[in-house]
């Protein structure tokens, strides 16, 4: 059976038929997709096996990243590539009938043409490289926000490979580094050490200290409380970005994680502040790294419009937190739920978990009940939330009202579940 590769953008497929001229049963029959395979892939976001994904690519003739949506791939490379090689077939068939006087001619145009055509497969190779790199990208972060962690064990090894051959240590670093996270979710015995020690060696190496790889140190510490710490590996990843003259899509990406997650450790160390002076000093300081995070997604929407949506559906929760914060709960409230139609419209089962717990939380707080335990019985059963992935929301947004939640359940729908 063919693994899962991601999803493939359905507008994109359906313009590539459209301009071809084919219709939707020529196209099954022309790629050995089923009828009804290719009316769900152009209906909406359908996640593809990795063969139905070869065989569309082939018969467009297009890189297999541009149909997973990743970025705009400026198709002239191919329509020249498939041009040339007309001109060689034609110039072939002709070679048998021409006359000895123009056969001299005939070779040496022959030979610039392969010459052209050798130049631009090398640079077709490039961008078809550098789209499988993205594509890939884009199925581990989506299959990261579903807890997919055996897709991410799969396609990591692949990922770290493209890495290295296009010169991104920093992207084969974080590949190594989210298939030891991927290895250990999924129940694999590997101990908190082992994983410790690989960031540490990352940490060692020059080759390594970059950006993403202090960021994903950052977050380390955040789970465990050290914020301090945590934010002396953002600041250094930011010296680092501020310092880069990159430009690619990727590092732009990174650039607006790294934003939001200096952002969300401000807010934590403001909560925890005594006095309020202090806590607004820290409140200040994030909402100013927040603003930039939301500036930075104008780089990431022309190349990379699906992990652009996936930046701004978690800018509008943490932007809904710092609401909640200072205690305005209407907007935090209209933020939250744009933030899960967001979520919902792009299929991030995930992100949208997280936030239909932290709107039954925002509502519990402000004594909606009705309107809350409306969210809340979408996360049934809830004792999938306790372990894994979603453990802390669970234990931040909904744990802490369980009185509450035993009343309801047993005065509405009868349910007795003290015992």
């Amino acid at each position: 059976m063919s693994e899962n590769c991601g999803y493939i953008d359905h507008h994109r497929l359906k313009q590539l038929r459209i301009d071809k001229s084919v219709s939707q049963k020529q196209l099954a029959k022309s790629t050995g997709v089923s009828l009804q395979g290719i009316y769900r892939l152009e209906r909406s976001p359908t996640v593809s096996t990795t063969l139905t994904l070869v065989k569309l690519a082939r018969f467009f003739e297009v890189p297999y990243g541009f149909l997973l949506g990743e970025a705009e791939v400026d198709l002239s490379h191919y329509a020249a590539d498939n041009q040339l090689a007309k001109q060689i077939k034609c110039l072939l068939d002709k070679l048998v009938s021409i006359e000895r006087s123009q056969l001299e001619d005939a070779i040496e145009k022959f030979l610039i043409l392969l010459e052209s055509k050798s130049k631009l497969s090398e640079q077709i190779q490039g961008i078809t490289y550098e789209e499988e790199l993205m594509g890939l990208w884009w199925s581990m972060m989506n299959a990261y926000q579903c807890d997919q962690w055996e897709t991410i064990i799969s396609k990591t090894n692949r990922f770290m490979e493209l890495a290295k051959a296009l010169n991104r240590p920093y992207l084969a670093a974080l590949g190594k580094i989210y298939h030891t996270v991927a290895l250990r979710k999924s129940g694999r015995a590997i101990q908190e050490e082992k994983i410790k020690s690989q960031l540490d060696a990352f940490g060692k190496s020059d080759t390594m200290k970059s950006a993403l790889t202090l960021r994903m140190r950052g977050k380390a510490l955040v789970r465990r409380g050290h914020y301090e710490d945590a934010l002396k590996a953002y600041q250094a990843a930011q010296d680092i970005i501020e310092q880069s003259r990159r430009d690619d899509a990727l590092f732009h990406l990174e650039k607006s994680k790294l934003l939001r997650n200096i952002s969300t450790v401000y807010q934590r160390q403001a909560q925890k502040k005594d006095t309020k002076e202090s806590a607004n000093e820290y409140f200040t300081q994030g909402r100013l790294f927040l603003e930039r995070a939301k500036r930075s997604l104008s780089s990431l929407q022309p190349n990379l419009p699906l992990q652009s949506k996936i930046e701004e559906t978690l800018l509008y929760l943490c932007e809904a937190q710092f609401y909640e914060f200072e205690q305005k709960t209407k907007p935090a409230l209209r933020l939250a739920q744009k933030a899960l139609n967001m979520a919902n419209e792009n299929e991030h089962h995930g992100i949208a978990t997280r936030t239909r717990m932290y709107l039954f939380h925002l509502n519990m707080k402000d004594c909606h009940w009705e309107e809350g335990m409306k969210y809340l019985s979408q996360l049934f059963p809830l004792e999938q939330y306790q372990h894994g992935s979603f453990e802390r929301h669970y234990r931040n947004y909904v744990k802490v009202y369980e009185p509450q939640i035993k009343e309801y359940l047993k005065k509405q729908l009868g349910w007795d579940i003290s015992q």
